[in-house]
């Protein structure tokens, strides 16, 4: 293992709780990840336990986020 990464509620925590190497921002990561697989990204969806969010990109970067808290 060359390296380790949390993300989302509580990243921060275990970061430190754990000696993570990177604590990543949830939705830069779905981005990311999004962004690797299809370079075209246009609309994002993160359907979670707590909340969900969507978020449109343009220019190769986040416009807009819309959040809908359960």
């Amino acid at each position: 293992i060359e390296g380790s990464a949390v993300t989302g509620y509580g990243e921060e925590l275990l970061k430190n709780a754990f000696n993570v190497d990177f604590g990543i921002v949830e939705t830069v990561a779905h981005f990311t990840a999004a962004k690797r697989f299809r370079p075209d990204v246009d609309f994002v969806i993160d359907i979670g336990g707590q909340d969900m969010k969507c978020f449109k990109i343009r220019n190769g970067a986040i416009d807009n986020i819309f959040l809908n808290e359960a």
